[in-house]
């Protein structure tokens, strides 16, 4: 992330949306276990990500895996 980029919820959302290159994909291996371990942080994040994607023209995916492999959806 760039210095000037800010560190917090809605930077997150900017920076899928305007500042990686799309389309972009995060596959987020191992979520179930990142949920557990967050707790409610989880699942705030996790909406957040779906807002991004979707905005209109984002480009952006979430896919949430179990392990390594496995998709699950939140």
């Amino acid at each position: 992330m760039p210095d000037w980029f800010g560190r917090n919820l809605d930077a997150l959302f900017d920076l899928v949306l305007a500042v990686l290159p799309g389309p972009l994909t995060i596959r987020w291996i191992h979520a179930e276990a990142s949920a557990k371990a967050m707790g409610a942080d989880f699942g705030i994040v996790v909406g957040v990500l779906r807002d991004a994607e979707e905005a209109p023209k984002s480009g952006f995916k979430l896919r949430l895996c179990k392990g390594a492999t496995t998709e699950f959806r939140e």
